[in-house]
């Protein structure tokens, strides 16, 4: 070929140019799929999160609520049962249940925790080791009580031993041993680590505990004329996230009676629940 002439380009098949269209295509259709399903996610990320700090902001109102109500001296029923606060704005519940109204796993004595765990389903053989085990892992000693469990049956379940000092929080009785995480769950509701005292004020007990310790449930519960100076309070406040979920805050106070700071939280607790979940007042069955 002369010097300085050009060659054309090598013609595209018909074929190879309509596969290379086709190829094109799809790979634009899948990124704009890909783009799309993006999209889609950040808003439905964006609408759960929203939902869940809408809720988290209305159990919040709830509490404080519930806690203007205490401060100011309202009769309030402090037995868990659910309130309606002549305040409250927006969807959710109250409960208040005052920590002398249910059992202190540090205080009670073995034969009240066994009569609560026989009204609330368990069976009296199982009940009666439960309490024994229990007053065996916060006692300071070695001694064994008749139906008790010290170090040497914890390391024979490899379990790790009692601790032997009060309990810190109600759900601790879970590392008792023969208390499934199942059975601690059904009941840690009636159980307190707050009450510093032995006896229970059934005025303010739900009704397992009155169960218990009355045999029968006389009338109403009875309203807390004033604020409870020097009591613990738990406040349960549940704000709706969807037909099927709640925001669950649960706030644990000690009410002081100064105008300067009014309460104090002890601890709290978060958690998303069941909507609508029936409060258990039977451990019955529970393995």
């Amino acid at each position: 070929m002369p010097r300085g002439s050009s060659r054309a380009p090598p013609a595209v098949k018909p074929g190879a140019a309509l596969l290379l269209a086709t190829l094109i295509a799809a790979l634009l259709a899948t990124a704009a799929a890909i783009l799309i399903d993006q999209a889609r996610g950040v808003r439905a990320a964006t609408g759960e999160g929203g939902r869940l700090e809408a809720s988290r902001m209305q159990a919040m109102a709830l509490s404080e609520a519930a806690l203007v109500a205490l401060d100011s001296g309202e009769a309030l029923a402090l037995d868990g049962g659910a309130l309606a606060l002549p305040q409250q704005v927006g969807a959710g519940a109250v409960r208040l249940q005052e920590a002398s109204g249910l059992v202190d796993l540090n205080t009670a004595p073995p034969d009240r925790l066994s009569a609560l765990f026989v009204a609330l389903g368990v069976a009296r053989e199982r009940a009666e080791a439960l309490a024994d085990r229990i007053a065996d892992w916060r006692d300071t000693d070695d001694l064994k009580r008749l139906h008790g469990a010290e170090e040497a049956d914890y390391l024979a379940a490899d379990l790790w031993p009692p601790a032997n000092r009060p309990f810190e929080l109600e759900i601790e009785i879970a590392r008792v041993l023969g208390v499934s995480q199942q059975l601690a769950d059904c009941l840690a509701p009636y159980l307190t680590v707050d009450a510093s005292w032995s006896y229970v004020d059934i005025a303010h007990s739900p009704p397992p505990i009155r169960n218990a310790f009355l045999h029968a449930t006389h009338g109403a519960p009875v309203a807390s004329i004033g604020a409870p100076i020097g009591q613990v309070v738990l406040i349960t406040a549940e704000a709706p996230i969807s037909d099927r979920a709640v925001y669950r805050l649960m706030r644990w106070v000690r009410l002081t009676g100064d105008p300067a700071r009014p309460a104090l939280v002890h601890r709290a607790r978060a958690e998303i629940a069941r909507a609508n979940a029936p409060v258990l007042q039977s451990c019955a069955g529970v393995s």
